[in-house]
């Protein structure tokens, strides 16, 4: 019965341990650069890539349009 009373008794002072608030090892400086992520343009399908698929011109340019 003690044993049961010992194991919630150091549970809980793990947990109480675990949560006080530390200082940070990776924090980046002061003059870290700005992380900047660029995202590709669509590529624009060429005349045989239009011909092979065999859509009318109006669809293809909605959709490039809409592509960006």
């Amino acid at each position: 019965m003690a044993d049961r009373y010992l194991f919630l008794a150091g549970l809980i002072l793990v947990a109480a341990l675990s949560c006080s608030p530390q200082e940070a090892t990776n924090a980046p400086g002061k003059n870290a650069a700005p992380l900047v992520l660029l995202k590709p343009k669509p590529k624009i399908m060429t005349a045989a890539q239009r011909a092979e698929l065999g859509f009318p011109p109006d669809i293809i340019a909605q959709v490039e349009a809409a592509g960006g």
